[in-house]
């Protein structure tokens, strides 16, 4: 993995740490209430045997050939200990009520390596049973072991003991142990997510898969008023809008910027937010500016500046342009800033714009005001922007972090790749507060 990826990936972890603590948590609450509720607890004692001698005098010592002898029969007799022979018969001494296969399961046996010593070892819902099973498997196996083998060579070290506590539960390693289960898991939950999350996770993904140069990084904000320049220039939001202006002009140092097209990928980008704030920014240094609102489908920017749209750019469209242009531009509170609405919504507003009225108005328009920033509709799906970025002098895209799908994105810039000279760079909106390092990008 690369290091930027790897580096999003860990803001992208970040992200999601709230989602990380509910998977833990209630990964561990349920494992305990599992733990106590449901899981039903076992005892464990154990009793530990020694082949330690043959039927030879007792006085004599242990010779190489019966210690080579007990460490074959080990194995043979871990065998026997679990065999039927011998459980059968401990169920039957002890008046059991399991069957053969449930002592089976209860019992472990096994033996230090490269020694002679055998434990056995018993689990069982009963902590006397447990002793008792142990000792009584130790007995009848030594008096087993004497009938097949004809031999005398195991002793019993360590009797069972009474266990007092269960040992196969503990609330403090349960949640110990759940909580490194939850995380893990929620880790590799996350890294799904964020494997089929194609939405736009940073600026410098943005330049990496389109080729496309960022123009600023916009803090997501809680608003009141959407006239963030206006009413708030000092804000950070303010500020990093005024740094977009400033990337825009260097962006068309070779060309006398006079029209700009704001559009964006998808709806709700934010695309109408940032052309009524960028004109803000540009009205503030003294320019003489005019927003056109060209998405005839969806505009909104009377809304924005609390405007009448009962004369916009439909019904200027169906006009003579030259006469009556001027009649349907609305000043606004800012100074320097005037706008004209959308009006109606027509039936086939791609051919609206593609028509020599539009072309005439354009022109006028530049002719008449320093700057004139066209809000268009959303690229996927429709012309109406692909149309008036022949006509316009640069192209703004703006993006939504976390929203915008970065196959959108490279879909927007393939659709405008004839005018691809044109595109002053990308916008990317409502970044999380965290990310403020990217919100002074070209600084």
């Amino acid at each position: 993995m690369e290091k930027s990826n790897l580096k999003e990936l860990l803001e992208y972890y970040r992200g999601k740490l709230l989602i990380l603590f509910i998977i833990t948590v209630i990964t561990v609450v349920t494992s305990c209430i599992y733990v106590i509720l449901f899981k039903t607890p076992l005892y464990q004692s154990y009793t530990t045997i020694a082949l330690a001698r043959t039927n030879e005098s007792e006085s004599a010592g242990i010779t190489q050939n019966e210690i080579a002898l007990n460490q074959k029969l080990v194995s043979t007799y871990r065998i026997i200990i679990k065999s039927k022979r011998i459980l059968n018969q401990v169920i039957r001494n002890l008046n059991l009520q399991i069957s053969f296969n449930e002592l089976n399961k209860a019992v472990k046996v096994s033996n230090e390596k490269d020694t002679e010593v055998i434990r056995i070892t018993v689990e069982y819902e009963t902590p006397v049973l447990a002793k008792s099973i142990a000792d009584e498997i130790a007995k009848v196996f030594s008096s087993e072991i004497v009938k097949i083998y004809k031999i005398e060579n195991v002793t019993v070290i360590d009797e069972g003991e009474v266990a007092s506590i269960p040992f196969n539960i503990n609330i403090t390693k349960q949640i110990i142990y759940s909580a490194i289960a939850g995380i893990a898991l929620s880790c590799i939950i996350i890294f799904i997510i964020y494997y089929f999350d194609t939405t736009i996770k940073s600026p410098e993904e943005v330049e990496e898969k389109t080729g496309l140069s960022i123009l600023g990084a916009m803090p997501e904000t809680k608003l009141e008023n959407e006239l963030i320049v206006n009413q708030k220039p000092h804000s950070s939001l303010s500020e990093t809008i005024k740094n977009v202006r400033t990337n825009l002009l260097f962006s068309a140092l070779d060309t006398d910027l006079k029209s700009v097209l704001i559009t964006s990928s998808v709806a709700g980008e934010g695309k109408s937010f940032l052309s009524a704030n960028l004109a803000a920014a540009f009205a503030q240094i003294g320019n003489k500016v005019l927003i056109v609102d060209c998405d005839m489908r969806r505009g909104r920017m009377h809304k924005i500046f609390n405007l009448e749209n009962d004369k916009g750019l439909s019904h200027l469209l169906m006009k003579n342009v030259k006469e009556e242009y001027k009649n349907y531009i609305q000043k606004t509170e800012i100074k320097n800033l005037s706008v004209i609405t959308r009006g109606i919504v027509p039936s086939n507003p791609s051919e609206i714009l593609t028509s020599e009225k539009n072309r005439k108005l354009i022109e006028l328009l530049k002719k008449s005001y320093d700057l004139v920033i066209f809000d268009g509709a959303p690229l996927c799906g429709i012309s109406d922007s692909a149309i008036m970025s022949e006509l316009v002098d640069k192209i703004v895209v703006v993006s939504a972090y976390k929203k915008t799908k970065m196959e959108e994105l490279q879909n927007t810039n393939k659709s405008l790749e004839q005018f691809h000279n044109k595109i002053a760079g990308v916008i990317v909106n409502r970044m999380e507060p965290r990310k403020d390092r990217y919100y002074h990008y070209y600084e």
